[in-house]
């Protein structure tokens, strides 16, 4: 039986492996496992069990032969990376820190390990070596990622240097960090692979099949009844509804590679400065939607200094935010082009501190990408006095999860 062995972080990545899992657990010719890293643990773990569902702390007695090392890397890290929000369990957060550190000592010795780490947080890691031995241990056959640097990258890196089959689905465009890894990349459609081949990725194979992910959250929220979403959360039917999908703000180098990150106040003081400015002008409702790895405390002092912005994530699910949405504003999120799939006007922005933005197919129409928040600004007075109409030719393909799934089959 063909065993294919899934990695994954949480948000939109864990979703993507969940859907196609789904559609492999129905086969009895393919077994699969998942490492799922993060939050992606909690999202998966009820659907498929601990016997197929693994975090990094389980994994640990592969590592005897410098546990020491491990837990003592992890003790001195973990104070500063674990966020008890996320409902990740400390020790998993100082297994994750301590594999990964160790790793990068293993790669680079301790002084170059550490000024690496200070420069760049865990945005250093690429823990391959202790990948290698899970992927052994695990037996796999196929080794399965979506696009995401640290241990996503070093499983696909491992895989290949084991001589496995490697697959990397990815979830947007062709302009990102890292450059897929495997030897066979799914792509949203032909456009992604044409830009790939041009960055020099002509060795690869790549399947054309859409992104799981897209295909599901049109679905579920076509079926979301907005009339009804709207009269529970209270909101008028003649108002606008801005969706602000947030994350982390990131200063972005021209790899597409995270530079450093930025304090919330270096933008967020004039965003939201300019929500009071637009909810005066116009009868607007303002919906905040935190991204996954976000802490809501950080958000505290704007939603107290800026009460017309209203917090939904516990009071509506993903899909209920887009359907009662008329606009959606990200700087990079997901939610943009997820947003747009469903008919709403998606309007991306990059802010002034930043220097390279990571999508450059977001900047092109029938987004409305704006350089800087006062060209932002005018691109949300426009559309909320005018509207905003566009032909939107699907970008994603249909049956994305069971075509990707008999992929993983055949292989």
């Amino acid at each position: 039986m063909k065993k294919i062995f899934f990695v994954s972080y949480g948000g939109g990545h864990i979703k993507i492996v969940d859907l196609i899992c789904r559609q492999l657990a129905q086969r009895a010719d393919v077994d699969f496992s998942i490492l799922a890293l993060t939050t992606a643990h909690a999202q998966v773990i009820d659907r498929y069990g601990p016997l197929r569902v693994k975090r990094v702390s389980d994994y640990l007695e592969l590592f005897d032969d410098s546990i020491d090392e491990i837990l003592r890397c992890g003790l001195e890290l973990v104070g500063d990376s674990h966020n008890s929000e996320l409902g990740i369990p400390r020790f998993e957060s100082l297994a994750y820190m301590g594999v990964c550190y160790h790793d990068l000592v293993r790669q680079h010795g301790e002084e170059e390990a550490g000024r690496r780490y200070a420069e760049r947080g865990r945005q250093a890691f690429l823990p391959v070596e202790a990948l290698r031995r899970i992927i052994e241990h695990e037996q796999a056959d196929t080794v399965v990622a979506t696009t995401s640097p640290r241990c996503e990258q070093a499983a696909l890196i491992a895989g290949n240097e084991l001589g496995l089959k490697t697959v990397e689905v990815l979830d947007l465009f062709g302009e990102l960090y890292p450059l897929p890894e495997a030897q066979h990349i799914v792509v949203l459609n032909e456009e992604v692979e044409a830009s790939l081949r041009r960055q020099g990725l002509e060795d690869r194979t790549y399947h054309s099949l859409g992104q799981p992910a897209f295909e599901e959250t049109v679905q579920r929220v076509a079926a979301v009844d907005a009339v009804a979403v709207r009269e529970r959360m209270q909101i008028s039917a003649g108002a606008q509804v801005l969706l602000f999908a947030a994350h982390r703000l990131v200063v972005f180098d021209k790899d597409f590679s995270v530079k450093r990150f930025l304090p919330y106040d270096a933008v967020y003081n004039r965003l939201f400065g300019l929500f009071d400015r637009l909810t005066e002008e116009f009868d607007l409702e303002i919906l905040l939607r935190l991204h996954p790895s976000e802490s809501r405390s950080d958000y505290a002092p704007y939603l107290a200094r800026h009460p017309q912005v209203r917090l939904v994530n516990d009071e509506l699910n993903l899909y209920e935010s887009i359907a009662v949405a008329d606009y959606v504003l990200t700087g990079s999120s997901t939610v943009g082009i997820e947003s747009l799939l469903c008919g709403k006007t998606a309007l991306t922005f990059m802010h002034e501190l930043d220097e390279y933005y990571p999508q450059p197919r977001a900047q092109q129409p029938p987004f409305i990408f704006s350089r800087g928040l006062d060209e932002l600004e005018e691109s949300l007075r426009s559309v909320l006095q005018n509207g905003h109409e566009f032909d939107l030719k699907s970008i994603y393909r249909p049956n994305a999860a069971e075509n990707i799934g008999e992929l993983l089959a055949v292989l």
